[in-house]
């Protein structure tokens, strides 16, 4: 398809008239609708390529939509079964995202530092896991025995 249609006409420029046009060099008998239009056809070409270019989302946006389209489902998991617990620690103390239940009661009726080992982040991602399973309706016999063997390992 072509966007611009140009009806082409024929100029023909004498040396002593116009020394140079556009860069190029002119002479008697020098036929310029050629010349004319392919400039404007590449000055067509660049204006619709720099209108493309503009109209793609930068690289951080894309980025941030990738996240944005993630579920609490998929988040939850991620969370709860792939990421370290330090790094859970440092989404939970920053809430991200806030669309999660961050809440915890700690170690319910165990000690949260039984002989000197922390279990607190331990039951924070435990906590973290149920709360967040329930409100998704996913808490399953499954999904529970999941949360608990990954509890156990960390």
């Amino acid at each position: 398809m072509e966007l611009l249609r140009i009806k082409t006409c024929r100029i023909y420029v004498s040396r002593s008239s116009l020394p140079c046009l556009w860069g190029f060099p002119l002479g008697l008998g020098h036929h310029l609708s050629r010349f004319i239009l392919l400039k404007m056809k590449f000055l067509a070409t660049a204006l619709c390529l720099a209108a493309s270019a503009l109209a793609l989302p930068a690289p951080t946006e894309v980025v941030t939509e990738l996240v944005q389209r993630q579920t609490a489902n998929q988040i939850t998991d991620q969370y709860l079964f792939s990421i370290t617990l330090p790094a859970f620690t440092v989404h939970r103390n920053a809430r991200d995202p806030a669309t999660l239940i961050w809440d915890s009661d700690g170690c319910t009726s165990s000690p949260d530092n039984p002989f000197g080992f922390p279990f607190t982040p331990a039951c924070h991602r435990h906590d973290f896991g149920y709360r967040n399973y329930k409100n998704q309706n996913r808490f399953t016999d499954a999904g529970k025995a999941s949360i608990d063997s990954n509890f156990k390992t960390e």
